[in-house]
Order: C-alpha cells, then sequence, then structure tokens
C-alpha cells in the first residue's frame, strides 16, 4: 500500500484477508477505510465516505 493513501475496502471474505494482513480487524457486512497502515474508518457511511474522500487528495494516474 502506499503511505498516505487512502483505501476503501468493501464487504466479504476477501477483503477481511487484506485487513488480517494488515494487522486489523474488519466488519464482514460493512465498509471499512485504511490509511497509512491504520483504520481510517470502521463500518463507514456514504456521508463517512464522503468526508473521506474530500480530505484526501485524488489520485488521476496509476503506476504498478
Amino acid at each position: 500500500m502506499s503511505p498516505g493513501a487512502l483505501y476503501i475496502l468493501g464487504p466479504g471474505t476477501t477483503t477481511r484477508t487484506i485487513m488480517i494482513c494488515l494487522g486489523l480487524e474488519k466488519t464482514l457486512l460493512g465498509v471499512d477505510a485504511v490509511r497509512g497502515g491504520a483504520l481510517a474508518g470502521r463500518d463507514v457511511t456514504e456521508k463517512d465516505l464522503l468526508r473521506l474522500l474530500t480530505a484526501h487528495p485524488r489520485r488521476t494516474s496509476w503506476s504498478l
């Protein structure tokens, strides 16, 4: 994960595996947000997501 980037993880067991690798607890049916290896939001709502997205700069290009 890129340092400082905000990651939004949807529900399910696949994203739970990612959270386990990060050492974070995942809500199985909710949406969680991670930034800098730490939980930025747990079981976030649409309003929470919009707040998080406006607080973080958007990335317009991806390089792998």
